[in-house]
């Protein structure tokens, strides 16, 4: 049985692309980007993308000589770039974080102190939005149908900033369609994404609107097994504003969502169901530490639930708003694929990532990366797979190096690469 999102299988729902995990106190997307395509001889393959540099590295062994991208050091290493500086876009949000005894004033009755779950639902339902995407289809008869996808999202700051998973407003971001958010007191707005990553599932909405009742968040991650925790959501998209309530069954579960696609997330027994997603998850004070997100989804299994820490959720909103993208995601600048025991039998190769393309300007050149090659470890970690390859580098960022060890025309070498930063180019001045 595999864990799947808790809408997962139902014709409105897209896939989360990518997960995040935590190193040096920052969350990132170590993943490389991934696509499927079909191999040769019928064979299905994950094929990695990553197109991005600005950092050189030295290599070793028989590897093709590094292009010079500087000034070389005096013992001929090629001299590191540096990565431009992206602009901030100085929106700051007025968001409420829970810190202990200077806990801030908030709209209702949060005090930092325990409440009764009838206490905790009126001081935050106010807060907590249900989100609808009106879908209309053709189908090969000509007939047009109308659907909606439903979930929920929960208010951050006073002027108007909306938390929730991206999957809720995915058809509405790749078809240009509206995004309606209704709060429980009836006000309807129409919302605009301010910021995505999809790899980790999470959006930020915004409608236009003042003095608005945030949320107070606690980000700081002391979640616990056992503590109490409260869901507030539109589970079916019909039952508006349900609270659920349950405990922190795990903490730092890797939850795969899809193939080779996992994101961090704690587990819960609180009920999480269809329409759920991206509604908050509380702690006894009336504090988010979470978004649910998914469900395990099988057959009698009941009370499995689980959720995005609001602090990791929180990082990528931060660097939404500043830049536009998440910084320190690490990529490497290529394509690949996997190489099954059988084609290597079949070629005489060895099982690994297979390089399909290297992108011309990235850290893959520099490292003296080729077409052909293929990668059989990366430090430690044994590569069999383009999977494989996907779970090794949620161990890095970007700015990190790793040895990686190469098969080529039947022999191996080593050479080390510094891997690049996903997206800044797109965002770079000008």
């Amino acid at each position: 049985m595999d864990y799947k999102p808790e809408n997962y299988g139902n014709d409105s729902y897209s896939q989360p692309e990518r997960p995040k995990n935590k190193k040096n106190g920052r969350i990132i997307a170590l993943c490389l980007a991934f696509v499927i395509f079909a191999a040769a001889a019928g064979t299905g393959v994950g094929v990695l993308v990553a197109s991005m540099s600005g950092l050189s590295v030295t290599s070793a062994g028989s590897a093709k000589p590094l292009p010079d991208k500087g000034n070389p050091a005096p013992d001929g290493t090629p001299a590191p770039v540096e990565t431009p500086e992206i602009p901030s876009s100085g929106i700051v949000l007025d968001t409420q974080i829970a810190d202990g005894d200077n806990a801030p004033e908030a709209s209702g009755a949060y005090t930092g102190e325990s409440l009764s779950a009838p206490e905790l639902y009126n001081m935050a339902v106010n807060s907590c939005v249900g989100i609808t995407v009106d879908v209309t289809a053709v189908n090969i008869f000509g007939q047009v149908s109308s659907s909606a996808i439903s979930g929920s999202g929960f208010i951050i700051s006073t002027d108007g900033y909306i938390l929730t998973n991206y999957h809720v407003v995915q058809r509405a971001d790749e078809n240009d369609l509206e995004i309606n958010v209704t709060t429980y007191a009836g006000d309807k707005y129409k919302a605009v994404i301010v910021g995505k990553e999809a790899e980790n599932d999470v959006a930020l909405l915004k409608v236009e609107a003042e003095n608005l009742p945030a949320l107070v968040l606690n980000t700081s991650g002391n979640l616990v097994v056992g503590q109490d925790v409260y869901v507030i959501g539109n589970p079916l998209g019909e039952l508006t504003y349900t609270l659920t309530d349950g405990i922190v069954s795990a903490v730092d579960r890797e939850i795969p969502v899809e193939a080779n696609v996992s994101i961090r997330m704690f587990q819960l027994s609180a009920a999480i169901n269809s329409g759920n997603s991206g509604g908050p998850v509380f702690n006894d004070k009336g504090e988010v530490i979470g978004i649910a997100s998914a469900k395990y989804s099988s057959t009698g299994v009941e009370g499995l639930g689980f959720a995005i820490p609001i602090e990791d959720a929180m990082e990528i909103v931060d660097d939404l708003i500043q830049y536009g993208f998440v910084r320190g995601k690490a990529y490497m600048g290529i394509t690949v694929r996997t190489v099954t025991q059988a084609i290597a039998e079949y070629y005489n190769w060895v099982e690994g990532a297979f390089i399909v393309e290297v992108d011309a300007d990235s850290c893959a050149v520099t490292a003296g990366l080729q077409e052909s090659d293929i990668i059989v470890k990366i430090d430690d970690a044994v590569i069999k797979s383009s999977s494989d390859l996907i779970l090794a580098k949620k161990n890095y960022v970007a700015g990190d190096s790793a040895t990686l060890e190469v098969f080529r025309n039947g022999e191996y070498f080593q050479t080390t690469i510094t891997f690049d930063e996903e997206g800044y180019k797109e965002h770079l001045p000008g």
